[in-house]
């Protein structure tokens, strides 16, 4: 049995402001979006002021 290394794209701001366009600023619809779970989408809104931001404008 191979269990190797799952390949993951890095995730990165831009693709957050990406997907946070059009989501009303649902933090669960935008994680869905990215395929991460819902406390990786809060860990980077807390740390980047532009991620926050962009969910509270939206």
């Amino acid at each position: 049995m191979d269990i190797g290394m799952v390949k993951t794209e890095k995730l990165t701001t831009e693709k957050i402001i990406k997907a946070v366009r059009g989501s009303a600023g649902i933090k669960a619809s935008i994680a869905r979006k990215l395929n991460v779970h819902r406390h990786t989408l809060d860990a980077y809104e807390k740390k980047y002021v532009s991620v926050r931001q962009a969910i509270e404008e939206e």
